[in-house]
């Protein structure tokens, strides 16, 4: 699909303030969770996104099974799928497509901020970015304890 196809480019538009609401809670609620307890990590998805379902209900198998292809659900809104394949790699320790998939993420969170008009930039489109990177934050001490466990043994 071209990005510039402006039916697509609408669409994106158009779903843009429910997602940028569904990425303020998260991040809201890792906030609390850090607050709560600084030694707790938190993974944050779209559950309205791409196999955000079966992310929540954490069937993470049945998530990256439908994500991984990268097809046209993931295309559809590529913020909220990737950033939804990124949990689901992190959640069943898969660390090395987990990197890709979170670095695609923000990638693809960028990329939105860009493609949107500049008086909605405020509104929320930075939430997408900055919900991406604390999950690649995550996943960063999640590798972390890994290798100090591994160095242990």
């Amino acid at each position: 699909m071209n990005r510039t196809d402006t039916r697509y480019l609408n669409t994106r538009y158009a779903r843009r303030g429910s997602l940028a609401g569904i990425a303020a809670a998260a991040l809201l609620a890792v906030t609390a969770a850090h607050a709560a307890d600084p030694g707790k990590l938190a993974l944050a998805a779209y559950s309205n996104g791409a196999a955000g379902a079966d992310v929540m209900a954490g069937n993470y198998v049945a998530a990256i099974s439908k994500l991984a292809p990268h097809g046209l659900e993931f295309y559809a809104d590529a913020v909220a799928a990737s950033t939804n394949l990124c949990v689901a790699y992190v959640a069943t320790h898969q660390f090395t497509q987990a990197r890709a998939a979170c670095d695609e993420a923000v990638h693809e969170a960028k990329l939105d901020v860009f493609a949107t008009p500049p008086m909605e930039r405020v509104s929320g489109s930075n939430a997408e970015v900055a919900l991406a990177r604390s999950n690649l934050e995550v996943l960063s001490k999640l590798e972390t304890r890994e290798v100090a466990k591994l160095d242990r043994r």
